[in-house]
């Protein structure tokens, strides 16, 4: 699975979030085309507003000359252009981490979230101190065009100030991710959806209004203001507003869509599967608690989803679902079962003169195929103790022919073991059982009790010293289907060790004609009794 975080939206720009920024001067280049562009749209709005919008004495007539052509470019120049190469070099100083690949302090995480405000504050002041110049300016002039010029610069001012942060929290986004990912626990917003929602509307409401407030105080102190002129500058003040309203808009549309997407991205890789999907945390409002909560979310997914494999592995895919379905149940029930046991050797005979990395592994062969065949057959691997294996047919879920699929299954089993030495033995009992988790409140086990699992697993050492492979009760053989009881024959009727009770004893049918003699059964060491010993129920 892929667990790299998704693209920031922007990223054929920006680069993707793992990347380093390929160097200082990138970084400083795109801010500072993007503060210039912001910058450069807000001073042609105002010279344009002026000249041809804002009734009254004309702003480029001669008497401004000085002003026009000297004053205003000059100060253009100075503040805008160095101001902005001035704040976007400390911005790459202060986030010379980001460029360099290192993991930020807090000091430097908080400073990289705040620093889109930070150079909003910059252009904001640039643009408040050229409004108060230009109004002064222009009002030594003329008191009426002084006013104009402040009123006219102080919107556009807001304006710009507005772009200038959307712009430089779009240019950052790489740099505020590196951050947040390096310590989310401590990330603190920087700003509100709420504040975002404040500033379109002073932009796309209090501002146009504002401006046309203007227009009307100016028709009411100018009696000789003609109705077209007015009605021009009004009709020119709202395709002015239309038009850098849709603009800041889309802007601030965009900051709030790329959050979501980068979200809605993360939930269609969930969806298709990779429980192990992380987005990039690049935003400093609520939208960013959004994209750290589901970061958490898919890691709690992916926990979950590795413990639910755990669970299914160690208990069996059809005990772990009865225990999710009704986790509060004790799970004791009663069930005709079939119990089909495969023993490969006494624990010394098999590891005295083995390594034990080759009994391991020989042990995992066995096991692999008895787990393959079992399933095939509807069985349930109940434990594996030491070199044995129970497998049982009827619990936890009900089957059509329990004694019959433990009967194929052991046939299939026998003939996929053939080739192992020391070769396995199998025994088949049929009869009713109590499966039951049993144990403390800590620690518990799902255990199947009666009388037909000791007599698989005596069934099975006495299968060993036929070297029949499997052998079957007579139980399990009159409980099965005839389509397969018919592959199987009675060929003894034997008191097992500990039993008082003599048990037909069946098996396969291709074995039975002559090819096996039955014995008396081997001597059994108290080792080799451990599943009869510690099964209620013994005879």
């Amino acid at each position: 699975m892929n667990t790299s975080p998704s693209g920031i939206p922007g990223s054929w720009l920006l680069g993707e979030p793992a990347d380093h920024p390929r160097d200082r001067v990138r970084i400083q280049v795109l801010l500072t085309t993007l503060l210039l562009v912001a910058n450069g749209v807000g001073v042609a709005s105002v010279i344009a507003y002026l000249a041809l919008v804002v009734p009254g004495p004309m702003v480029l007539a001669p008497r401004f000359a000085q002003l026009n052509f000297i004053a205003v470019p000059t100060y253009l120049i100075v503040a805008f252009l160095l101001g902005s190469l001035v704040a976007t070099h400390r911005a790459t100083r202060e986030l010379r981490w980001a460029i360099d690949g290192t993991v930020p302090d807090e000091a430097q995480q908080q400073s990289a979230l705040a620093m889109p405000w930070r150079l909003t504050r910059i252009q904001a002041g640039l643009w408040l101190l050229g409004t108060i110049l230009f109004a002064l300016g222009y009002a030594s002039v003329d008191a009426s065009v002084g006013i104009r010029v402040g009123l006219t610069a102080a919107g556009t001012t807001v304006v710009v100030s507005v772009m200038a942060y959307l712009l430089s929290e779009f240019a950052l986004r790489p740099a505020v991710a590196k951050a947040l990912a390096a310590n989310p626990a401590a990330r603190k917003r920087a700003g509100t959806i709420s504040v975002r929602t404040l500033i379109g509307w002073v932009v796309g409401t209090a501002v146009p209004v504002v401006a046309l407030m203007v227009l009307a105080a100016e028709a009411l102190l100018h009696d000789d203001l003609d109705r077209d002129t007015l009605a021009f500058a009004i009709l020119a003040t709202g395709v002015i507003v239309l038009v850098f309203g849709a603009l800041l808009a889309a802007l601030a549309g965009a900051s709030v869509v790329a959050s979501v997407k980068v979200v809605r991205d993360g939930m269609a890789r969930i969806e298709a599967g990779d429980l192990e999907a992380q987005v990039p945390v690049f935003d400093g409002t609520e939208l960013g608690d959004l994209q750290s909560g589901f970061n958490s979310m898919s890691r709690g997914l992916s926990e979950r989803s590795r413990l639910r494999d755990l669970f299914d592995r160690h208990l069996g895919q059809q005990l772990a679902r009865h225990v999710l379905e009704s986790p509060g149940k004790q799970h004791r029930t009663h069930h005709a079962v079939a119990a089909l046991c495969i023993d490969l050797a006494g624990p010394t005979s098999v590891a005295e003169h083995r390594p034990a990395e080759e009994v391991v592994a020989l042990l995992d062969r066995i096991f692999a195929i008895v787990v393959e065949e079992a399933g095939h057959g509807g069985g349930f691997v109940n434990k594996f103790a030491g070199d044995s294996a129970l497998v049982v047919f009827g619990a936890p879920d009900a089957l059509e022919d329990p004694a019959g699929s433990a009967l194929a299954t052991a046939r299939g089993l026998a003939s996929k073991l053939g080739e192992v030495t020391p070769r396995p033995g199998l025994g088949i009992s049929y009869g009713h059982v109590i499966a039951a988790i049993m144990g403390s409140s800590d620690r518990s086990k799902y255990t199947v009790v009666g009388d037909p699992v000791n007599a698989a697993a005596l069934l099975a050492q006495h299968a060993r010293s036929l070297q029949a492979g499997g052998v079957a009760s007579g139980s399990a053989i009159a409980a099965a289907s005839s389509t397969e009881s018919n592959h199987w024959k009675v060929i003894d009727r034997h008191a097992l060790p500990g039993r008082s009770s003599p048990t037909y004893l069946a098996i396969p049918s291709y074995l039975a004609a002559g090819a096996i003699e039955p014995g008396p059964p081997p001597a059994m060491a108290a080792t080799s009794m451990r599943w009869a010993s510690l099964l209620p129920g013994r005879r």
